[in-house]
C-alpha cells in the first residue's frame, strides 16, 4: 500500500467507524409512530392551507392557527420541511426518521472536517467524529421526529467550515464569496433553530483566541467577525425572542440558571442521564469540575483551541439553562457538537505530551485503541437507551391511539371525548397534545378532550352528556 493510499485510509476508517456506529445506536428509532409534539405538526400539515402555514411559521406575530409550535417556537424552515415531507409521504413515520438520520450522519461529517480544519490532527478530528456520533445524552433529538429542527446542527457547521475558507482565502474575491456562504448558512441555520447560535458564537471565539488572536485590531478581522455579529443581533431583534412581551418568550431571566447550565454540564463527560444512585451523582459533579479544570488548564498553558473551544461549550449551554419550557437531556444535542470538538482538541494535546515522555511505549496506538474501546461500549450503551424511550415513548402513545381507534372507530357529532389513565408521555403540561391528537384521528369533527385525573374520574362521569364518551387506557 502506497503512504497516500495509507493517509487517506487513515482518514476514512476512523469516519467510516463513527457513522456505522451512529447507524447502529439509532435504527432502533426507524420504525418507532409518531409522538406527541409530532401530532401538532400533523394536523397543521394537513388541515392548513399554505398560506397560512407559511404566514404561522414565518411571521413572529401572526395567529399560529394549529400550528401552536409555532406560539413559542420562531423555527419556520422546520416546519415546512415537516410539511414538505408530509405532502410526499402523509403519516408514514419512516421518512422523517431518515431525513432525522441523516441530520445526525452528516453533523458527525462536518465535525470530522472541522475537527481536522481546527486541530490539524487526524487524531482529533477522528475523535470528535467519534463523540459526536456516540455521545447519548441528546438522542431524542435525532429519534423523535418533531425535532426535524435538529437540521440546523449540520448547516451551522456548514457555515463554519466555510468561514475558516474565507479565513485562508488568497483573494478578496475568494473571501468574500465564503463569507457570504457562511452567512447564508448561518441564517438557514438560525431558521431551523434558535439555539443554534452557540454554533456561531463558539465560531468567533475560535476565531478572535486562535486564529486572529494576535490581529484583533485589524480591519479585515474585524469585519468578518462583525458581519456574523450582526446577524445575531439582527436575529434577535427580528425574532422577539429575548422580549417577554414578543410571542416567544423563549428566556426566562427568573429561572434557576446556574443550577439548569450545571445540569447540562454534568452530561458532557458523564452522559448517564438523570442521576438515581448517589455516585452516579458524584461521577457527574466529577465530570464536570474536570471540564471546567481543562478549560483552567488550558488558560494557564495558552493552550487557545482547547480553551476557546471550552468556553463556546460553556457558552452554548446558558440559552438551555435559561429556557423558559423546562429543561432535559435531549437539549444536549447541538452543545454536545461543541464538546466533541474539544475533546478532540484534548486529545491531540493530551496524546502529544505523553509522547514526549521517554518511554518505549507506543503511546498514540495505545489512545486510540483506549478511544475506540470507549466509543464501542458508549455505542452499546446508546443503542439500549433509544431502543428503551422508543418502547416507552412513542409505542405507548401508539398504544393509546389504537385503543381509543379500537373502541371508537367514530365519535357522535359534536360529543367530548372524557380520557383517563393517560400514559405519563401525554401528560405532559397538563396533557396540551390530546386534543390535536384527538383532532388528527378523527378527521373534520370536533370533539372536545376532557383529561380528568385519577382523583376526578366520579366526577367527570357525573357530567357526561349523551353524546359524550369515555376512554380509560389500558396498558399491556
Amino acid at each position: 500500500m502506497s503512504a497516500t493510499s495509507a493517509r487517506r485510509m487513515g482518514a476514512v476508517l476512523p469516519l467510516g467507524g463513527a457513522l456505522l456506529a451512529a447507524v447502529f445506536i439509532y435504527f432502533p428509532a426507524l420504525n418507532s409512530p409518531f409522538h406527541s409534539d409530532d401530532y401538532l405538526l400533523l394536523l397543521a400539515s394537513r388541515d392548513m392551507p399554505w398560506s397560512d402555514f407559511l404566514r404561522s411559521s414565518f411571521d413572529p406575530g401572526a395567529d399560529p392557527g394549529a400550528l401552536r409550535l409555532s406560539a413559542n417556537y420562531w423555527r419556520p424552515l422546520s416546519f415546512v420541511t415537516f410539511r414538505l415531507i408530509y405532502v410526499v409521504f402523509g403519516d408514514e413515520p419512516l421518512p422523517y426518521h431518515l431525513f432525522n438520520l441523516a441530520v445526525h450522519l452528516a453533523s458527525v461529517v462536518l465535525v470530522y472536517a472541522l475537527g481536522w480544519r481546527l486541530t490539524k490532527s487526524r487524531l482529533g478530528a477522528a475523535v470528535a467524529a467519534l463523540v459526536m456520533a456516540v455521545h447519548p445524552e441528546g438522542f431524542e433529538s435525532i429519534t423523535w421526529i418533531a425535532s426535524l429542527n435538529s437540521a440546523a446542527l449540520p448547516l451551522a457547521l456548514a457555515g463554519w467550515l466555510a468561514f475558516t475558507r474565507a479565513i485562508d482565502a488568497e483573494s478578496t474575491a475568494a473571501r468574500n464569496r465564503w463569507l457570504a456562504a457562511s452567512l447564508g448558512l448561518a441564517v438557514v441555520a438560525l431558521a431551523y433553530r434558535e439555539s443554534v447560535a452557540g454554533i456561531v458564537v463558539a465560531m468567533l471565539l475560535w476565531y478572535g483566541m486562535v486564529e486572529r488572536r494576535e490581529r484583533l485590531r485589524e480591519r479585515e478581522t474585524q469585519i468578518l467577525a462583525g458581519v456574523h455579529i450582526a446577524l445575531l443581533v439582527v436575529y434577535l431583534l427580528l425574532t422577539g425572542i429575548l422580549d417577554p412581551d414578543g410571542g416567544r418568550p423563549l428566556i426566562d431571566a427568573d429561572q434557576d440558571v446556574f443550577k439548569n447550565w450545571w445540569f447540562y454540564a454534568e452530561r458532557g463527560l458523564v452522559p448517564l442521564g438523570s442521576p438515581e444512585p448517589a455516585w452516579q451523582d458524584s461521577a457527574q459533579f466529577i465530570g464536570t469540575v474536570v471540564l471546567i479544570g481543562v478549560a483552567v488548564i488550558a488558560a494557564l498553558r495558552r493552550q487557545w483551541l482547547v480553551l476557546a473551544l471550552s468556553l463556546g461549550f460553556f457558552v452554548s449551554l446558558v440559552p438551555y439553562a435559561a429556557f423558559s419550557l423546562g429543561r432535559g437531556e435531549r437539549y444536549f444535542y447541538i452543545p454536545g457538537a461543541l464538546l466533541a470538538l474539544l475533546l478532540g482538541a484534548a486529545a491531540t494535546v493530551c496524546v502529544a505530551s505523553l509522547a514526549k515522555l521517554k518511554t518505549s511505549a507506543p503511546i498514540e496506538q495505545i489512545c486510540v485503541l483506549a478511544i475506540a474501546a470507549g466509543a464501542a461500549v458508549t455505542a452499546v450503551t446508546a443503542n439500549h437507551r433509544v431502543a428503551g424511550w422508543v418502547e416507552t415513548h412513542p409505542e405507548v402513545n401508539q398504544a393509546w391511539v389504537a385503543q381509543l381507534l379500537a373502541t371508537y372507530p367514530e365519535l357522535p357529532e359534536g360529543g367530548g371525548l372524557f380520557v383517563s389513565k393517560t400514559p405519563p408521555t401525554l401528560n405532559v403540561l397538563d396533557a396540551y397534545i390530546l386534543q390535536p391528537m384527538v383532532n388528527y384521528l378523527y378527521e373534520g369533527e370536533n370533539h372536545p378532550v376532557y383529561w380528568i385525573q385519577d382523583q376526578y374520574i366520579d366526577y367527570g362521569r357525573s357530567v357526561m352528556k349523551p353524546d359524550d364518551r369515555w376512554f380509560t387506557f389500558e396498558p399491556d
